[in-house]
Protein backbone atom coordinates (compact mmCIF):
# COMPACT_ATOMS: atom_id res chain seq x y z
CA UNK A 1 0.00 0.00 0.00
CA UNK A 2 1.27 3.49 -0.85
CA UNK A 3 2.62 5.47 2.11
CA UNK A 4 0.62 8.50 3.19
CA UNK A 5 3.24 11.07 2.21
CA UNK A 6 1.85 14.17 0.44
CA UNK A 7 3.82 16.09 -2.14
CA UNK A 8 6.86 18.24 -1.47
CA UNK A 9 5.25 21.69 -1.20
CA UNK A 10 3.01 22.50 1.73
CA UNK A 11 0.39 25.29 1.80
CA UNK A 12 1.61 28.36 3.63
CA UNK A 13 -1.80 29.96 4.23
CA UNK A 14 -5.51 29.44 3.59
CA UNK A 15 -5.19 31.68 0.52
CA UNK A 16 -3.24 28.90 -1.20
CA UNK A 17 -6.50 26.99 -1.69
CA UNK A 18 -8.46 29.75 -3.45
CA UNK A 19 -9.67 29.13 -6.99
CA UNK A 20 -11.54 26.63 -9.17
CA UNK A 21 -10.43 23.01 -8.79
CA UNK A 22 -11.35 19.86 -10.70
CA UNK A 23 -10.62 16.36 -9.44
CA UNK A 24 -8.21 14.44 -11.66
CA UNK A 25 -8.68 11.06 -9.99
CA UNK A 26 -9.47 9.30 -6.73
CA UNK A 27 -7.99 6.16 -5.17
CA UNK A 28 -10.51 4.69 -2.74
CA UNK A 29 -9.03 2.93 -0.86
CA UNK A 30 -5.43 4.04 -1.32
CA UNK A 31 -3.65 1.65 -3.65
CA UNK A 32 -6.79 0.85 -5.62
CA UNK A 33 -7.25 1.71 -9.28
CA UNK A 34 -7.24 5.43 -9.98
CA UNK A 35 -10.73 6.44 -11.11
CA UNK A 36 -12.29 9.48 -12.73
CA UNK A 37 -15.88 8.31 -12.98
CA UNK A 38 -17.38 11.42 -11.38
CA UNK A 39 -17.28 15.03 -12.57
CA UNK A 40 -16.02 16.89 -9.51
CA UNK A 41 -15.54 20.65 -9.23
CA UNK A 42 -14.81 22.79 -6.18
CA UNK A 43 -14.57 26.58 -5.95
CA UNK A 44 -12.90 27.95 -2.85
CA UNK A 45 -13.46 31.60 -1.97
CA UNK A 46 -12.26 33.45 1.14
CA UNK A 47 -15.62 33.24 2.92
CA UNK A 48 -17.02 29.91 1.74
CA UNK A 49 -16.86 27.08 -0.81
CA UNK A 50 -19.16 25.01 -3.03
CA UNK A 51 -18.46 21.47 -4.30
CA UNK A 52 -20.40 19.49 -6.96
CA UNK A 53 -20.02 15.78 -7.87
CA UNK A 54 -22.03 14.30 -10.76
CA UNK A 55 -21.41 10.70 -11.92
CA UNK A 56 -20.39 10.55 -15.58
CA UNK A 57 -22.74 7.56 -15.91
CA UNK A 58 -25.81 9.63 -15.00
CA UNK A 59 -28.27 9.21 -17.88
CA UNK A 60 -29.85 12.11 -19.75
CA UNK A 61 -32.94 12.82 -17.66
CA UNK A 62 -35.96 14.83 -18.75
CA UNK A 63 -37.82 16.28 -15.78
CA UNK A 64 -40.66 17.85 -17.78
CA UNK A 65 -43.20 15.83 -15.80
CA UNK A 66 -41.45 16.16 -12.45
CA UNK A 67 -39.67 13.47 -10.45
CA UNK A 68 -42.64 11.11 -10.39
CA UNK A 69 -42.64 10.87 -14.19
CA UNK A 70 -39.13 9.45 -14.54
CA UNK A 71 -38.03 5.84 -14.09
CA UNK A 72 -36.77 4.21 -10.90
CA UNK A 73 -33.34 3.83 -12.53
CA UNK A 74 -33.21 7.57 -13.23
CA UNK A 75 -34.36 8.44 -9.72
CA UNK A 76 -31.67 6.23 -8.20
CA UNK A 77 -29.09 7.85 -10.49
CA UNK A 78 -30.08 11.28 -9.15
CA UNK A 79 -29.75 9.99 -5.59
CA UNK A 80 -26.05 9.13 -6.09
CA UNK A 81 -25.10 12.74 -6.86
CA UNK A 82 -23.20 14.78 -4.31
CA UNK A 83 -22.76 18.45 -3.55
CA UNK A 84 -22.20 20.58 -0.50
CA UNK A 85 -21.20 24.06 0.62
CA UNK A 86 -20.07 25.87 3.72
CA UNK A 87 -16.94 27.15 5.42
CA UNK A 88 -13.39 25.81 5.52
CA UNK A 89 -10.55 25.80 8.01
CA UNK A 90 -6.84 25.10 7.53
CA UNK A 91 -4.49 24.04 10.33
CA UNK A 92 -0.73 23.57 10.49
CA UNK A 93 1.52 21.58 12.80
CA UNK A 94 5.11 22.20 11.70
CA UNK A 95 6.41 19.77 14.33
CA UNK A 96 4.34 16.89 12.96
CA UNK A 97 5.46 14.23 10.50
CA UNK A 98 5.44 15.70 6.95
CA UNK A 99 2.40 13.61 6.01
CA UNK A 100 0.39 15.28 8.80
CA UNK A 101 1.70 18.83 8.58
CA UNK A 102 -1.30 20.58 6.99
CA UNK A 103 -4.95 19.59 7.35
CA UNK A 104 -7.92 21.18 5.60
CA UNK A 105 -11.47 20.84 6.92
CA UNK A 106 -14.62 21.35 4.86
CA UNK A 107 -17.39 22.36 7.28
CA UNK A 108 -20.57 21.48 5.42
CA UNK A 109 -23.36 23.95 6.19
CA UNK A 110 -25.60 22.29 3.58
CA UNK A 111 -25.31 18.88 1.90
CA UNK A 112 -27.09 17.14 -0.97
CA UNK A 113 -26.61 13.84 0.86
CA UNK A 114 -27.74 13.16 4.44
CA UNK A 115 -25.14 14.06 7.05
CA UNK A 116 -22.93 11.06 7.86
CA UNK A 117 -21.72 12.35 11.21
CA UNK A 118 -18.11 12.17 10.01
CA UNK A 119 -16.04 15.36 9.63
CA UNK A 120 -14.61 16.07 6.17
CA UNK A 121 -10.88 16.48 6.80
CA UNK A 122 -7.97 15.98 4.42
CA UNK A 123 -4.18 16.01 4.65
CA UNK A 124 -3.09 18.27 1.81
CA UNK A 125 -0.02 19.39 -0.11
CA UNK A 126 1.00 20.55 -3.59
CA UNK A 127 2.98 18.53 -6.11
CA UNK A 128 5.36 21.40 -6.88
CA UNK A 129 6.01 25.11 -6.45
CA UNK A 130 3.43 26.08 -9.10
CA UNK A 131 0.68 24.97 -6.67
CA UNK A 132 -1.38 23.85 -9.66
CA UNK A 133 -2.00 20.29 -8.42
CA UNK A 134 -3.13 19.42 -4.91
CA UNK A 135 -2.89 15.99 -3.27
CA UNK A 136 -5.45 15.13 -0.58
CA UNK A 137 -5.42 12.14 1.76
CA UNK A 138 -8.39 11.19 3.91
CA UNK A 139 -8.21 11.08 7.70
CA UNK A 140 -10.50 9.88 10.50
CA UNK A 141 -11.41 6.56 8.92
CA UNK A 142 -11.37 7.75 5.29
CA UNK A 143 -8.72 5.77 3.39
CA UNK A 144 -8.55 7.63 0.07
CA UNK A 145 -6.25 9.73 -2.08
CA UNK A 146 -7.43 12.47 -4.44
CA UNK A 147 -5.52 14.56 -6.96
CA UNK A 148 -6.96 18.01 -7.70
CA UNK A 149 -6.02 20.33 -10.57
CA UNK A 150 -6.48 24.09 -10.25
CA UNK A 151 -8.39 25.19 -13.38
CA UNK A 152 -8.51 28.89 -12.47
CA UNK A 153 -6.24 30.75 -10.05
CA UNK A 154 -7.64 33.50 -7.80
CA UNK A 155 -5.68 36.11 -9.78
CA UNK A 156 -8.61 35.93 -12.24
CA UNK A 157 -10.80 37.40 -9.49
CA UNK A 158 -12.85 35.55 -6.92
CA UNK A 159 -15.97 36.25 -4.89
CA UNK A 160 -18.56 34.68 -2.61
CA UNK A 161 -22.20 35.54 -1.96
CA UNK A 162 -24.79 34.23 0.48
CA UNK A 163 -28.31 33.22 -0.55
CA UNK A 164 -30.95 35.16 1.41
CA UNK A 165 -34.37 34.43 -0.09
CA UNK A 166 -36.37 33.40 -3.13
CA UNK A 167 -39.51 35.33 -4.00
CA UNK A 168 -42.37 34.83 -6.44
CA UNK A 169 -42.54 38.61 -6.94
CA UNK A 170 -39.78 40.89 -8.27
CA UNK A 171 -37.26 42.20 -5.75
CA UNK A 172 -36.22 45.83 -5.97
CA UNK A 173 -34.16 48.24 -3.91
CA UNK A 174 -37.10 49.23 -1.71
CA UNK A 175 -37.24 45.64 -0.37
CA UNK A 176 -33.62 45.53 0.77
CA UNK A 177 -33.87 47.38 4.13
CA UNK A 178 -36.35 44.72 5.31
CA UNK A 179 -34.16 41.71 4.48
CA UNK A 180 -32.40 39.74 7.23
CA UNK A 181 -28.87 39.67 5.79
CA UNK A 182 -27.57 37.36 8.54
CA UNK A 183 -29.70 34.35 7.53
CA UNK A 184 -27.51 32.57 4.96
CA UNK A 185 -29.45 29.79 3.19
CA UNK A 186 -26.85 28.76 0.62
CA UNK A 187 -23.77 30.09 -1.17
CA UNK A 188 -22.65 31.30 -4.61
CA UNK A 189 -18.93 31.40 -5.41
CA UNK A 190 -17.26 32.72 -8.56
CA UNK A 191 -13.70 32.51 -9.89
CA UNK A 192 -12.94 34.34 -13.10
CA UNK A 193 -15.88 33.62 -15.39
CA UNK A 194 -16.86 30.39 -13.60
CA UNK A 195 -19.47 30.06 -10.86
CA UNK A 196 -21.00 27.46 -8.59
CA UNK A 197 -23.87 27.75 -6.15
CA UNK A 198 -26.04 25.67 -3.86
CA UNK A 199 -29.70 26.17 -3.01
CA UNK A 200 -30.41 23.55 -0.31
CA UNK A 201 -33.62 21.87 0.72
CA UNK A 202 -35.95 23.74 3.02
CA UNK A 203 -35.46 20.97 5.58
CA UNK A 204 -32.40 18.79 6.18
CA UNK A 205 -32.66 15.05 5.59
CA UNK A 206 -32.45 12.58 8.43
CA UNK A 207 -28.92 11.31 9.00
CA UNK A 208 -30.21 7.80 9.62
CA UNK A 209 -30.55 6.74 5.98
CA UNK A 210 -28.67 7.15 2.72
CA UNK A 211 -30.38 9.20 0.02
CA UNK A 212 -30.50 6.17 -2.27
CA UNK A 213 -32.31 4.18 0.44
CA UNK A 214 -34.80 7.00 0.99
CA UNK A 215 -35.55 7.29 -2.74
CA UNK A 216 -35.81 3.53 -3.17
CA UNK A 217 -38.24 3.19 -0.26
CA UNK A 218 -40.33 5.98 -1.77
CA UNK A 219 -40.44 4.37 -5.21
CA UNK A 220 -41.07 0.86 -3.95
CA UNK A 221 -43.43 1.86 -1.14
CA UNK A 222 -47.21 2.06 -1.18
CA UNK A 223 -47.59 5.85 -1.32
CA UNK A 224 -50.47 7.72 -2.88
CA UNK A 225 -49.63 9.66 -6.05
CA UNK A 226 -49.45 13.07 -4.39
CA UNK A 227 -47.52 11.73 -1.40
CA UNK A 228 -44.92 10.10 -3.64
CA UNK A 229 -44.33 13.29 -5.62
CA UNK A 230 -44.04 15.32 -2.40
CA UNK A 231 -41.53 12.86 -0.94
CA UNK A 232 -39.40 12.77 -4.09
CA UNK A 233 -39.34 16.57 -4.17
CA UNK A 234 -38.20 16.61 -0.55
CA UNK A 235 -35.40 14.16 -1.27
CA UNK A 236 -34.15 15.30 -4.70
CA UNK A 237 -35.13 18.95 -5.22
CA UNK A 238 -31.81 20.30 -3.98
CA UNK A 239 -29.74 22.33 -6.41
CA UNK A 240 -25.99 22.48 -6.81
CA UNK A 241 -25.07 24.07 -10.16
CA UNK A 242 -21.86 24.94 -12.00
CA UNK A 243 -21.44 27.16 -15.04
CA UNK A 244 -20.17 30.32 -16.68
CA UNK A 245 -20.85 34.06 -16.17
CA UNK A 246 -21.38 36.14 -19.32
CA UNK A 247 -21.32 39.95 -18.91
CA UNK A 248 -23.97 41.82 -20.90
CA UNK A 249 -23.54 45.19 -22.54
CA UNK A 250 -25.91 46.75 -20.04
CA UNK A 251 -24.31 48.01 -16.84
CA UNK A 252 -24.49 45.57 -13.89
CA UNK A 253 -26.44 42.90 -15.82
CA UNK A 254 -24.97 39.42 -16.21
CA UNK A 255 -26.07 36.03 -17.51
CA UNK A 256 -25.30 32.98 -15.38
CA UNK A 257 -25.32 29.97 -17.74
CA UNK A 258 -25.64 26.58 -16.01
CA UNK A 259 -23.60 23.73 -17.50
CA UNK A 260 -23.78 21.04 -14.81
CA UNK A 261 -26.38 20.57 -12.07
CA UNK A 262 -27.87 18.11 -9.60
CA UNK A 263 -31.16 19.14 -11.25
CA UNK A 264 -30.75 18.16 -14.93
CA UNK A 265 -33.60 20.50 -15.87
CA UNK A 266 -31.32 23.43 -14.96
CA UNK A 267 -28.54 22.47 -17.38
CA UNK A 268 -28.56 24.89 -20.30
CA UNK A 269 -30.64 27.41 -18.35
CA UNK A 270 -29.54 31.06 -18.18
CA UNK A 271 -30.26 33.25 -15.16
CA UNK A 272 -30.39 36.99 -15.76
CA UNK A 273 -28.82 38.82 -12.84
CA UNK A 274 -28.99 42.44 -11.75
CA UNK A 275 -26.89 44.14 -9.09
CA UNK A 276 -28.15 46.50 -6.39
CA UNK A 277 -26.16 48.53 -3.85
CA UNK A 278 -27.90 49.39 -0.59
CA UNK A 279 -26.98 50.80 2.79
CA UNK A 280 -25.94 48.09 5.21
CA UNK A 281 -27.98 49.00 8.28
CA UNK A 282 -26.46 46.14 10.26
CA UNK A 283 -23.27 48.19 10.62
CA UNK A 284 -25.14 51.29 11.72
CA UNK A 285 -23.24 53.58 9.40
CA UNK A 286 -24.20 55.41 6.24
CA UNK A 287 -20.67 54.83 4.97
CA UNK A 288 -21.15 51.07 4.83
CA UNK A 289 -22.89 49.50 1.87
CA UNK A 290 -23.90 46.01 0.86
CA UNK A 291 -23.96 44.73 -2.70
CA UNK A 292 -26.94 42.56 -3.55
CA UNK A 293 -27.48 40.36 -6.61
CA UNK A 294 -30.94 39.44 -7.89
CA UNK A 295 -31.30 36.45 -10.23
CA UNK A 296 -34.41 36.00 -12.35
CA UNK A 297 -35.22 32.27 -12.49
CA UNK A 298 -37.39 31.20 -15.42
CA UNK A 299 -40.14 28.57 -14.93
CA UNK A 300 -39.29 24.86 -15.07
CA UNK A 301 -41.28 21.68 -14.51
CA UNK A 302 -40.17 21.72 -10.87
CA UNK A 303 -40.98 25.42 -10.41
CA UNK A 304 -43.72 26.48 -12.84
CA UNK A 305 -43.59 30.20 -11.92
CA UNK A 306 -40.92 32.84 -12.42
CA UNK A 307 -39.00 33.45 -9.21
CA UNK A 308 -36.33 35.85 -7.98
CA UNK A 309 -33.31 34.92 -5.90
CA UNK A 310 -31.59 37.43 -3.67
CA UNK A 311 -27.88 37.16 -2.78
CA UNK A 312 -25.60 39.38 -0.71
CA UNK A 313 -21.88 39.76 -1.42
CA UNK A 314 -19.50 38.50 1.27
CA UNK A 315 -16.20 39.29 -0.46
CA UNK A 316 -14.64 39.85 -3.88
CA UNK A 317 -11.22 40.42 -5.42
CA UNK A 318 -12.00 41.26 -9.05
CA UNK A 319 -9.65 43.91 -10.43
CA UNK A 320 -10.93 47.23 -11.72
CA UNK A 321 -10.24 46.20 -15.33
CA UNK A 322 -12.24 42.96 -15.05
CA UNK A 323 -15.73 42.99 -16.63
CA UNK A 324 -16.98 41.11 -13.57
CA UNK A 325 -16.11 43.91 -11.18
CA UNK A 326 -19.39 45.54 -12.29
CA UNK A 327 -21.11 42.95 -10.12
CA UNK A 328 -19.76 44.62 -7.01
CA UNK A 329 -19.86 48.39 -7.48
Amino acid sequence: MEARVPGPVFPSSAEDFLGLWSRTYVEDPIGAEQKNEVQVYWIQAPSCFVDIRIPRSRPDIELDGGFEAISELELLALSTQKGFCGKTAAAWDLNAHPSHRCTFTWLRSFDFQPFTGMPDIGLVSFLDESKTDLVEYGVIGDDYKELWHREVFPTAGICSLAFLKESSTPIDESDLPHIDTSAHRGYLVCCGSRFMYMIPRKEELSAQSSLTELVASCVQGDLAEGEKEAALNTYLNCEVSFGRIVPKHEEAIFDFQVELSTLPTQEGVTFHSTQFVALDEAHGSNDDSAVFLVQTVQPTSLKPQVSYRLWITLDHSYSTDSPFVRLFR
